[in-house]
């Protein structure tokens, strides 16, 4: 079964038997890119774990390649998390002694994906030309959702307005978004 067909079962039906082919899979690979990253165990296992949590909670933020694989942007997005739970306040109160700093951390993490660095520069070009170009609040809930995060209900709540109206919206940014991707051949 593809990233893709498992992504889309835990998605729809919260199937637990998917979730576990996809966590086998990967899990291995996470845990040891969260122990290089931070050379502590326990951090490690803690990152890990909080990441999972949130795919189980909202699965369709991995999106998949071609080749319906979520090893590229599964890494990318797991390595944005593990940077939002190091800036977290309960990392915060943990003891420091011996760590890595997460300003060191951050730096050395953005020279990990040089080879995507420019696909990333590529990409985010486009979004920003298509953010200048969308009506309403289409950019704003596009950059809520995709860029922090934010759930459909979160992300209405903050708005002030409508879960429909965030879903309908961030459909159609992403299509748009994907049309004008292949127009340039992005």
């Amino acid at each position: 079964m593809s990233d893709k067909e498992l992504i889309e079962k835990i998605s729809q039906k919260k199937d637990e038997g998917a979730f576990t082919i996809f966590y086998n899979k990967y899990y291995r690979l996470l845990y040891k890119w969260a122990f290089r990253k931070t050379s502590d165990l326990e951090l490690a296992n803690e990152i890990t774990q909080y990441f999972w949590i949130t795919f189980w909670e909202e699965p369709g933020i991995i999106k998949t390649d071609a080749n319906d694989s979520a090893n590229k942007f599964l890494l990318h997005h797991f390595t944005y998390r593990m940077l939002d739970f190091l800036k977290s306040p309960y990392v915060k109160t943990l003891s420091d002694a011996g760590r890595i700093s997460f300003e060191e951390l951050e730096n050395e993490l953005s020279y990990t994906h040089v080879s995507g660095e420019y696909e990333i520069k590529e990409f985010e070009s486009v979004v920003t030309d298509f953010f200048n170009d969308m009506p309403d609040k289409m950019g704003e809930i596009f950059m809520m959702r995709y860029w922090d995060g934010y759930t459909i209900r979160e992300t209405a709540e903050i708005l002030k307005i409508n879960e429909r109206t965030v879903k309908y919206k961030s459909k159609h940014a992403v299509d748009a978004i994907k049309k004008m991707m292949d127009k340039k051949n992005v």
